[in-house]
């Protein structure tokens, strides 16, 4: 039974949230947390489709719905995701 908190996957979709660039976006989410209760762990643009995606991991998703609307970034959908894993090729 894993005691890790559970992974959320936000998605934005405009143009103005895809054209942010990364730093800029990650800079508002980090300066808006509100501690441990809500961690970003990765965000992706998509420019082509006009699509920002976010994967935090948080004690529910309220939590990660209040963090992106107070940095100004209000989420298009959240859903809930089992869990995450990230492969490195080198």
């Amino acid at each position: 039974m894993s005691t890790a908190q559970p992974c959320y996957l936000a998605e934005w979709y405009r143009a103005a949230a895809a054209r942010e660039s990364l730093e800029r976006a990650l800079a508002v989410l980090e300066a808006s947390r509100p501690g441990p209760a809500v961690r970003l762990m990765f965000l992706i643009a998509v420019p082509t489709d006009e699509m920002l995606l976010g994967v935090f991991r948080a004690e529910s998703a309220d939590v990660v719905s209040a963090l992106c609307e107070h940095a100004g970034l209000p989420i298009d959908r959240l859903t809930a995701a089992t869990d995450m894993g990230l492969m490195m090729s080198s």
